[in-house]
């Protein structure tokens, strides 16, 4: 069943991107990730999967988990397999995930999963709203203990035309005080 966003669409616009079949790069393990997309004001709140044309039984569930490589290198699951999920089926992302412009660097948001015999016959799509939240330069997620978890810095230079972004893992909140007095807090989607 897929997720109707009439009401949604009506307050903010929606975007689906739907991956291409080589949008995905192999990690050390045997797995496929497919790195989330940049785009501008985004926040990407559900994903599926549709595998298609196959008569293998065990593709209709997959266990997939959404993870963040940070600056500094290291990964982190923000939302871990602990079921399989079914094919042609929506899900949420646990928070809704701002979109950072990392291009060009291994940084960003992930959908990881274990790479299939056939992979071909998969199809992989991302649901984002636009500007649910207010453009500001810093964004925190907080974790399920209300604790700050991860900050997205977005930096846009009007002067060079450029802009970018990094994903960091709070390590102590009193090395961001000054960050979160002017972020905005993204709190998991069941708490809202």
């Amino acid at each position: 069943m897929d997720i109707s966003i009439d009401i949604p669409n009506r307050i903010n616009s929606t975007i689906i991107y739907t991956f291409d079949k080589n949008d995905f790069i192999i990690d050390n393990e045997g797995n496929m990730l497919y790195k989330i997309p940049y785009s501008e004001n985004t926040y990407w709140t559900n994903f599926k999967y549709s595998y298609y044309n196959t008569t293998d039984i065990y593709l209709e569930l997959l266990d997939i988990e959404i993870i963040i490589i940070t600056k500094d290198g290291y990964k982190y699951n923000i939302k871990e397999s602990e079921k399989q999920f079914e094919n042609k089926k929506w899900y949420d992302t646990e928070w809704p995930l701002p979109s950072i412009y990392t291009i060009g660097s291994k940084e960003g948001l992930y959908f990881k999963m274990k790479l299939p015999i056939n992979n071909n016959n998969i199809i992989f799509s991302v649901l984002g709203f636009i500007d649910l939240y207010p453009k500001v330069e810093n964004y925190i997620l907080l974790s399920p203990f209300n604790t700050y978890q991860f900050i997205f810095y977005k930096y846009e230079d009007d002067i060079l035309l450029e802009k970018g972004g990094s994903i960091w893992n709070v390590e102590h909140s009193d090395y961001i005080a000054n960050i979160i007095k002017k972020a905005c807090i993204i709190k998991l989607m069941k708490d809202y």
